[in-house]
């Protein structure tokens, strides 16, 4: 990865790549990391992906039936517990 990352969470896309996202920033523990990383085993490299803003952490990610990746709740970094939904296509 090209952020180190502990509370993050993660899921396999359709075509075989892993979507990750949040957690916080080391060197700032009360600052989440927005942008969102993509793990391609073709070429077993990283890459940058969508930005979360919000910054969550311990979020639910699902896969849906049509590829888009529905992202769920989870954690402020202050470890708050949030209910926002988002979608990415």
């Amino acid at each position: 990865m090209r952020v180190a990352r502990g509370s993050h969470s993660a899921v396999v896309l359709t075509d075989g790549r892993v979507l990750v996202v949040g957690d916080t920033d080391d060197a700032r523990p009360y600052v989440g990391i927005p942008a969102t990383e993509i793990f391609d085993p073709t070429t077993n490299g990283w890459s940058l992906g969508p930005v979360l803003q919000p910054a969550w952490i311990e979020s639910t990610v699902t896969l849906l039936g049509n590829g888009k990746v529905l992202i769920f709740g989870g954690e402020t970094p202050q470890t708050d517990p949030v209910s926002t939904v988002m979608l990415f296509e």
